[in-house]
Order: structure tokens, then sequence, then C-alpha cells
């Protein structure tokens, strides 16, 4: 074109004149005089971009020749310059300067010499100076192309505040996402969203857990486009993006964060070979030696080797002298490594980690690269304090110089979470430190870890605040601080919860609690010591039963505007997730049980992979997830976290009723509590905890671990009842008598072990005469939380008892047929399931269903079992060899009006007794199911001793009103009676003569005097809940 040529011609001439003062005049425009080389070297530069049609490599040319000119006022020449040239007459011109200006923007942006900082304030002036031709309005395409291009500057600035070019660099890239969409420009679209998940990754501003998830929202949207098959290139730069952001990521399981980085990583690398494309292949190299350094799964030894080896691999290709910065990079991770290094010499390994450190520091120099310089000390600082060689006092000294120097680059506003980083190191070293005052050190300390946990909240960061909160915490514990120490454990515990929250699976919530028990127990010492006793008590149930809590609190909320339809729905929903949950919580890596009432018969359990289940749960979710659309409750949520707080006891304390609730931590050295909760006269309740020592802790675990050995053995050589004095003796119960005289009835809240034990059931006396269920009224509970649950969605009196019935559906049960007969005359409304009868077709048809939603009394007889290995593979026999699982009842039983709910099965009381206390039975299955009460079995029951207890059970009931009371006058009774009066007795129950005959050959097996008073025959049942 002729305008080009002429354009061309003019660029030459341009400001080719003298000002009066000697230097180059930019004209009408310009304000002040400009060195004469800088515009000479601008003209040559924009003709070379003209003519070389934008080839990199004759501009790389000439900025390598006058890297001298490459500075801020070469930045402020050329935006001036610029400004004088454009005419608002010629938009052809206009739109050709900007092209070029563009273009060399993009040159410079990736121009490897000189000075990286003043590049880039190069390349942010031209893609602004360019924008002012470019608008939104004229040259759309071109506006959005060029913001994305001003994103990356800005996301990679180094001059100015790093969170505010962040801000710059998301703004510019949304901007750009208004004009390219998915439908007209999907691969400027793909582009711009992998670059906007690079600049989330980084976002400083904002909560850090939901900058990462919008960063892995922007990569996964860019892989719709960029599949392997179309784009390999750009698909390995996202995946090995993606595997950065899953490295860092807070939210969802830590392990499968780490693996899932890997894959990505290692699906770069497909593409990304050391022949095709050695540069990336070296940075994904190096981002798998991060990935390595952090794994939890595997051998961590063998992790920090494979790390190693890829640092050493991309070193290769990051050599000083081609790469300097990539290889400084690479030696500060190798630092890293050989920090945590397990093979080798330990002090070795730190010398090499020093070397490794101080070899970036040579390219890493604060002028050129104050953030990593920052960072690579605050590292060598971490090297230091651990350092074997040398004298230790000048080792913790050049810890602290190293983390200081660290922080006068890494301030809180510019680096708040670098900040936060060093501020615990720092606390860390102080903590350790032989030089200066010790009291002096520890406000340091103390100084250090508070600073660090005002960034370290539990939501934004919960495995750092975990981290830092026991720090503090531990150092308060050790100087007698409980205040502090209550605060740092507290962040920790709440870190912990946070991460529970977070995590999908309920193996890996379990594991999250588990690995930090440590932390309650220290933080229920440090209350106590500090006399808060609510906070105590309240550390106690937050470290238990968690799972059951959350299920039982989220199953009570509904969103405001649902339809009674849609409640019901939802109620399916939940129970579909919450079986699958526990089916995945039962079994990791072995098969499951397959859910549903629906299932085949047959005396083996029926399996199905893992993999199905996860593929059900995620079903069962997106189908809840579209409800929750359809209904439009924006506040509304699938799960409740349950906020940490005591509940008001106060409806569950009358007068004359005291709760105890036990804790039993998980390390055996230490002590073990039990609280004691009681009415008050302001309407409040006290709170007395009593603390027994460790050698008190010993001897109970040793009398829990005899019983339990005992209870193992054949239900014929058991001698259960010898073992209950002594656990007597050691719970102290004896001694604890003097401080209940005044009431009347107890709330027992066993905890771990402690559930298999019949506490009621304990001698209180020398005589071994009278036991703890002679004095008072008992009922068991797992949590005081789950006990306010339960009170909280308990139902008014019913007009009319609905009384549903299994009846010895394996038919091998002479005296639960009995049982079933008597019971059934007192109640007008019932529905029986009798032998055969009971399988769960029958239990699963719509009119039975119906049935158990309004029956207000469930009874189920029969055999059951309990899975010691796997709680969630417990069941009771069916007929035909089926069996009503755990998961069953979550799943698909619905039971909203039970009141009492009665298991006379075997073991049906059971529940396992990880230090996590969880709770798993087919108690808490039926609790979520909906019933209020539950009685359940410890052990293996008798059958004839067992229907007697029950039918004496249901004839207390109507004299008490109370389950408690008609169990214990029903136990006390079964005690204390003779074989004549057991004959009286049930000829008032209006059986047949072959059933008085039968009988009556049964009773002449046991003893005249007292028949039944052994505990194996009444002590296995327990009330629990309400």
């Amino acid at each position: 074109m002729k305008f080009l040529r002429n354009w061309r011609r003019k660029l030459l001439g341009l400001f080719n004149f003298q000002s009066p003062g000697g230097g180059v005049s930019y004209g009408v425009a310009l304000e002040k005089e400009i060195p004469e080389e800088f515009l000479r070297f601008l003209m040559e530069v924009l003709q070379a971009e003209v003519d070389s049609n934008g080839d990199p490599g004759v501009v790389y040319r000439l900025l390598a020749e006058n890297q001298d000119k490459l500075d801020l006022t070469f930045a402020e020449i050329l935006k001036k310059w610029f400004e004088s040239e454009v005419e608002s007459d010629n938009s052809e011109r206009n739109q050709f300067l900007a092209g070029t200006l563009n273009n060399f923007a993009i040159d410079i942006f990736n121009f490897p010499l000189g000075s990286r900082a003043e590049n880039l304030e190069i390349a942010i002036a031209s893609y602004q100076a360019a924008l002012d031709i470019y608008t939104r309005q004229a040259f759309p395409q071109d506006w959005a192309t060029t913001q994305n291009n001003l994103g990356n500057a800005y996301s990679d600035r180094i001059r100015g505040e790093r969170a505010e070019n962040l801000e710059m660099a998301i703004a510019s890239y949304e901007a750009a996402l208004e004009i390219l969409t998915r439908e007209a420009f999907p691969q400027d679209w793909a582009m711009t969203q992998n670059n906007l998940g690079n600049a989330y990754s980084d976002r400083i501003r904002g909560e850090r857990a939901e900058n990462l998830e919008m960063a892995i929202a922007s990569y996964q949207a860019a892989l719709e486009i960029r599949t392997r098959e179309a784009f390999p290139q750009d698909w390995a730069m996202t995946q090995n993006n993606l595997g950065i952001v899953y490295l860092y990521r807070i939210r969802g399981e830590r392990a499968e964060n780490l693996e899932m980085a890997i894959v990505s990583y290692q699906a770069a690398l497909d593409i990304y070979t050391r022949q095709g494309f050695p540069e990336k292949w070296a940075t994904t190299q190096n981002n798998l030696g991060i990935v390595y350094l952090y794994r939890i799964r595997g051998e961590r030894a063998e992790n920090l080797e494979m790390a190693i080896a890829s640092y050493q691999a991309a070193l290769d290709i990051y050599t000083r002298q081609g790469f300097p910065e990539k290889w400084a990079g690479t030696q500060n991770n190798l630092g890293n490594v050989y920090l945590d290094r397990i093979r080798g010499e330990r002090a070795e390994n730190l010398e090499m980690a020093i070397a490794s450190y101080q070899a970036a520091l040579e390219i890493y120099t604060r002028e050129a690269f104050p953030e990593k310089w920052a960072g690579t000390q605050n590292n060598l600082g971490n090297v230091y304090l651990d350092r074997i060689r040398g004298e230790r006092a000048e080792n913790l000294e050049m810890a602290i110089a190293s983390y200081q120097a660290a922080l006068e680059i890494l301030t809180r506003e510019a680096f708040p979470q670098d900040w936060a980083m060093t501020q615990n190191n720092l606390g860390n070293v102080y903590s350790d430190r032989i030089r200066g005052e010790r009291a002096e050190n520890l406000e340091k300390v103390i100084a250090s870890y508070e600073a660090a946990l005002d960034i370290y909240t539990p939501s934004s960061f919960p495995l750092e605040c975990l981290k830092t909160g026991e720090n503090l915490g531990n150092l308060a514990f050790e100087i007698e601080n409980w205040g502090i120490a209550i605060f740092g454990y507290n962040q920790a515990i709440l870190a912990v919860e946070q991460s529970r929250n977070w995590a999908v699976s309920e193996v890996i919530k379990r594991e999250i609690l588990e690995n930090d028990l440590f932390i309650y127990q220290r933080m229920v010492q440090v209350c106590i010591n500090y006399q808060d006793y609510p906070q105590a008590l309240l550390t106690v149930e937050r470290s238990k039963s968690q799972t059951l809590i959350e299920l039982l609190d989220s199953a009570n909320l509904y969103p405001k505007n649902a339809t009674d339809d849609q409640k019901q729905r939802i109620g399916e929903l939940r129970r579909q997730i919450a079986s699958y949950q526990q089916q995945l919580m039962g079994s990791r890596e072995q098969e499951l049980i397959g859910g549903g009432l629906t299932g085949e018969t047959g005396e083996n359990f029926s399996y199905t992979s893992e993999t199905n289940i996860r593929t059900k749960l995620q079903t069962a979710n997106q189908q809840f997830q579209q409800l929750l659309a359809e209904i439009g409750d924006p506040d509304f949520n699938l799960t409740q976290q349950v906020t940490p707080q005591l509940p008001d006891l106060n409806h569950l304390l009358d007068s004359e009723t005291a709760i105890l609730e036990w804790y039993l931590p998980a390390n055996d050295e230490s002590n073990f509590y039990l609280f004691l909760i009681t009415p008050s006269p302001d309407k409040n309740f006290q709170i007395q905890p009593l603390t027994f020592p460790p050698e008190d802790y010993q001897k109970l675990k040793q009398a829990i671990r005899d019983y339990r050995r005992d209870y193992k053995k054949d239900v014929r050589e058991r001698q259960l009842e010898k073992h209950l004095p002594i656990l007597s003796q050691t719970l102290h119960l004896s001694e604890l008598l003097c401080q209940l005289t005044n009431y009347q009835r107890l709330i027992l809240i066993p905890h771990r072990e402690l559930h298999l034990i019949p506490l009621h059931a304990l001698p209180i006396s020398d005589s071994e005469s009278q036991i703890l269920e002679d004095k008072f009224l008992i009922q068991y509970s797992p949590s005081c939380q789950i006990l306010h649950n339960l009170h909280r969605r308990r139902n008014s009196k019913p007009d009319t008892c609905h009384f549903f019935a299994i009846q010895n559906p394996t038919g091998d049960l002479t005296y639960t047929d009995l049982q079933i007969e008597v019971l059934r005359r007192k109640f007008i409304s019932q529905r029986i399931i009798p032998h055969i009868q009971a399988t769960k077709a029958t239990l699963n048809k719509p009119e039975n269903q119906d049935f158990l939603r309004q029956a207000t009394h469930i009874h189920l007889t029969g055999h059951g079992e309990f899975d010691e290995e796997s709680p969630g593979k417990s069941y009771i026999r069916l007929a035909n060899k089926e069996k009503l699982t755990f998961f069953d009842i979550f799943e698909n039983l619905n039971i909203p009006n039970c009141g009492l709910l009665i298991l006379s099965p075997c073991k049906t009381g059971l529940v396992e007794t990880p230090p996590t206390d969880d709770y798993v039975g087919l108690a808490s299955a039926f609790f979520y199911a909906g019933s209020q009460t539950v009685i359940a079995s410890l052990w293996e029951t008798y059958d004839f001793p067992t229907a007697l207890l029950m039918i004496r059970l249901y004839q207390e009931l109507p004299k008490f009103g109370s389950v408690v009371e008609a169990l214990r006058e029903a136990q006390y009774w079964l005690r204390n009676v003779s074989r004549q009066e057991v004959l009286v007795w049930l000829s008032d129950l209006s059986l047949s003569e072959n059933q008085m005959t039968d009988c009556g050959k049964e009773l002449r097996l046991y003893n005249k005097e007292n028949p039944f008073v052994a505990p194996k025959y009444w002590a296995a049942f327990t009330v629990n809940g309400l």
C-alpha cells in the first residue's frame, strides 16, 4: 500500500531535527526534551518490526545490542511518541501504528535478555498505548486480544504491588472474555481461560481456597477446547498448569489432590518429550519434583528420591548459562528436598541443601529477583534451623538473620501468605534460640505465631493454620500460659474441622480427625487447667461422632420454599447419599456391599466395586443439586457444617438428672476424664471435670482388654460378670456416688471402648449385690449433641400407637414367636411380617413402607451380627438368608414417627470403637432413619429370657410412660424372679396349653431360685437416645 511506503519513509525521518536545547523534540505534544539516542533506537526497532513482518529474531538482535536503553525512560518515550503520532482523522494510519506497537510489545515481553522488570514495563506501556486505538467499539477482536496480552504482562509484572498487578491481570482477562466467547472464538477463549487460571492460581487478594477453585474451573474450561487430539501442545500446557493448582489446592483431600497433580504432569509429559520440547519437558520435570516432595501416598523416602531425580533431570536442560533464572529455581527446589531427605546421612543432606540455596542466590539477587531472593532466604533459614554441623547457637542466629531478611521483601501487605509462613518459621527458631534472654525469646515466639495466624485462618489456610496453631498451643502449654494455649489449639481444631468439611470421602474425614486427636487431648487438659470447663467439654464433643452429628443435623433441614413432594425427594436422596458415603467409609480398598431393599437373596453379600459406589454417589449428588436448582433456594446446602458449640442442656436436665460423659484420649499415657454435668438453680447447668492420672488409665485399659478378650470366647465359656467389679473399680464408681446423692436419673455418654461395657450393670458396693441401675434410672447417648438433636425432633404423643414387627424370620426362635404374639395384643394398629414373609421385597412394598412411616413402635426380632472389622456390614437376618444391613437402613428406611425401636437380636447395640468414636453400628443407622429411642443388645441374647424381658417391658410401659423406667423395672424383675413366679406370671398371659408346657420345660433348664440373675440374661439391653 502507498500508505505503508509513505509511513516507512516518514518513520525513518521522524523527528530528525534538533530542538533549541540540543535534545530531540516530540513536537507539539512534547513538554520536555528526550535524549536523541532513545528516540532513534525507538524508530529503529519499530522499523525492524515493520520490515521483518514481526520476526522476533530480527527484533531480538536489535534489542540485544541496545539493552542499555531498555528502561523506564524508553517506556515513557514510547508512550508519548505514540500519543503525538495519533491522528484523529486517519483511522488506517492509527490502526497500523497500534498493530506495530502491539507486535513490539509481544517481542519485548518475550525478550530473554536485559532487565525482566524493565522489559515488562515497556510491554505494558506498549499495550496500553495500542488500546487507545484498539477500542472495544471500533476493533472488538483486536481490543480483546490486546487485553489478553496486557493481562499476561500484568500477571508477570515485577514492579508495583504484586496483589494489585494480579487484580489488573484478572480484569484484563475477564474483559477479553467478553468478546472472545467460546462460540465465536473457541481457541482464543480457551487460551484466555488458561491465562485466567494462571492469574487466579497466583492471586493474593480474596480467599486463597476459592481462588484455587476458580483456577481449576478456568483450566478445565480451557481443556474442553484444548483436547489432546486437536491441540496437543496447548493441552499439555494446561495439564501442566492444572497440576500446579492441584499441588497447592486447599479444598478436597490433600493426598488425592497431589495424586491428581501427578496425573496432570505425567499427561503433559506425554507431549512434552525431552527431544521435542526440552524446555517445557524440564519445566514439567521440575513441577513433578515439587509434587513428589509433598506426596502423601507411597513411601516417603522413595518419593523424595523421585523428587531429586526429577529436579536433576530438569537441570540437564536448565543450565546456568542457558536458563539462569530457571536453573536457580530448580536449585532452590533441590534444596527443599535435601532438607527433608531421609536416605543418606542427615548432616550431609543439610549441607547439600545449603549449597543448593546458596547457588540459587547467585542468580536470585535482591535487586533482580526480590521475591525469589526472599523465598530462598526463608528456605535457607529452615535449613540453618535444622543444621547439624557447626555451632548450634550460631546456626540459629543465621536462621533468624535469613528469616528477617526475607521479611524485608515478604511484607504483610504485598505477600501475606509468604509473610505468614516466614513468621511461623521465625517463631520456630526463636523457640529453640540459645542466645538472648529466654523470656524475651518466648515473647517473640508468641508474637510470630500470632502474627502468622492473622493470615493463616482456618477457612483460608487450614493446613497451615493447623500447624501454626498447634505450634502456639504446644509452646503455651509448656510455659503454662493456658489462655494463649487455648487460642492456639482452638485455631488448630477449627482448621481440622474445615478440612473435614471440605473432604469428600468419609474415610478421609475420619483420617483427618484421627491424625490430630492429640490437639483435642491437649485442649481438654488446657481448658481444665484454665477452669474453662464448658470449653473442655465442647472439645470432647468436637472429637467424637462427627459424621452422625452432621447427618442428623442436615436431615432436619429443608429449603424454605420446598413442597411436600420435594421434601420427600430430598429425604430419599439424603438417605441414598448417606448410604453411599457410609459404604465408602466402611471399605476403601475392598469390595463393598450393594445397597437397597431390593437386593438379591442368598447367604453371601451382594458386592459391587468402589468405583460403582462412587458413581452412584456422584449421580445422587447431581440429582440433589438439580433438585435444589429446581427449588431455587440459594442459601441451602446439601451438607451443613456443624457449629462448634455446646447445646443447651437445660431441657435435658431436670432437678433429678445428671449427665456423665467420659473421655478416653488416644494417647494411653495420658490422663482420662469424666465430666459430671448437673442442673443449677440459675436454670443453667454446671460442669465438673474429674481427672484420673495415667496409672489409672492404664488399669482401665487393661480391664477393658481383659473384658474384650473374654467377650470373644464362645458364649458358653464366657464369664463376663467376673470383669464387672474390676471395671467398676477402675472407673471409680463408688467414689463418684457421693457426688450423685441428689439425682435419680443418669444419662451415660461412654467413649470409645466404654460403649461395649454394660455400665448400668456395674456393681457399686463391695458385696457386688447392688448395681448402678439399682440406684439410678439409666439411659445412654453417643454425645450431648446427638441427644440434643434427638430431643429437637421429638414428636408429640400420638393419639394412636402403630406397632410394626418382624417376627422370627429364620423360624428357629420358638420364644420369639411367643414374644410377638403377646405384644401384638397391646396394639390396635399393627403390622406383623412373620417368618418366611420377612424379606426385603416384603419390606419394600409400598403399603409396608407407608406403615413404617407412621409406626410409633417398631420391634425387630431374629438373629443379628456386628462386624467389628467393617461395621457397615452389620445386619439383622431376614428370611431366605437375606440381610437387613446397616447400609439398607441408611438408604431405604424412613421412620420419622418412631418413638421406640427395639432390636432384640444379638449384638445390635455394638458400635465400632476407633479413636474418633464415630458410633457406627445398627443403632446409629436407626437414629438416622428417624427413631428417637433404640433399645439394643451388647452381646448374644438368649431366646427365652429375652422373650420374658420384652413382654415384661411392654407391661411396664403404661405404668411409667418412660422407656428407661420400664426397662429398669423389667430387668429388675427378671433378675429377681423365681422359677415358680415366672410360671404364675406366664399363666396370666393367656398362653395355650402347649406354650405353657414348653415354657415349663425351658424353665427347668435354669436355676430354681433366681433363674435369670446372671447379667448375661438381662444386662445386654440398653436404652439409647431419649
